[in-house]
């Protein structure tokens, strides 16, 4: 038996009758063999999916793209993009500080 399919074998077992149930409504994005292995699963249970589960319009995401969304978040409130900060720099060089010197002229900018 191959790695994959001990994976998927142990994968299904350790769901409930419901999770099962609910997978099935997903089963045509599978590969070939996380389908058949889910019909097997299914039938050892002796559950009766239901006859046009319809799939689900939003799978919820993954544990990689919740931890891929994480860490963009945490990346962008932390650092600044070099552009980003090359623009703001730019920016803060032209303004005016409205400071003036003893002599009653303004420097900067």
């Amino acid at each position: 038996m191959q790695i994959q399919e001990q994976a998927f074998r142990a994968y299904y077992a350790s769901m409930t009758d419901s999770e099962l149930l609910a997978t099935v409504k997903n089963r045509s994005s599978f590969i070939p063999l996380a389908q058949s292995l889910l019909a097997e699963e299914i039938l050892r249970r002796q559950l009766t999916p239901p006859v046009d589960a319809p799939a689900e319009t939003k799978p919820s995401p993954g544990l990689f793209t919740k931890m891929r969304r994480m860490l963009r978040r945490q990346t962008s409130e932390h650092s600044e993009s070099p552009k980003a900060a090359e623009d703001h720099l730019g920016t803060a060089e032209k303004q005016d500080t409205g400071i003036e010197d003893s002599h009653g002229t303004s420097q900067g900018g």
